[in-house]
């Protein structure tokens, strides 16, 4: 994650917004207050849905028990082109 302060951001923001977008990785932009985190339209919006899918607690635990039988190599292949 590429770390720039406020004054350098608000002078390229323009070329941010590119970057983010183009190399999908997040900008942290500093300042002596605070920090913000610039990420793009489409990270954020899988965020968003990430979040909304795991909080339903049905979606959660087959998500768990998905990756828990990952763990156990427990899985089938399945050939999509039959």
């Amino acid at each position: 994650m590429s770390v720039m302060n406020y004054s350098n951001a608000r002078k390229n923001f323009k070329q941010l917004i590119e970057k983010v977008n183009d190399d999908k990785e997040a900008i942290t932009i500093t300042t002596k207050e605070r920090n913000a985190v610039l990420i793009s339209e489409e990270e954020y919006n899988q965020y968003m849905e990430t979040i909304y899918l795991i909080s339903n607690p049905s979606n959660a635990d087959r998500l768990s028990e998905s990756i828990q039988q990952l763990n156990d190599q427990n899985t089938t292949t399945v050939d999509i082109d039959e």
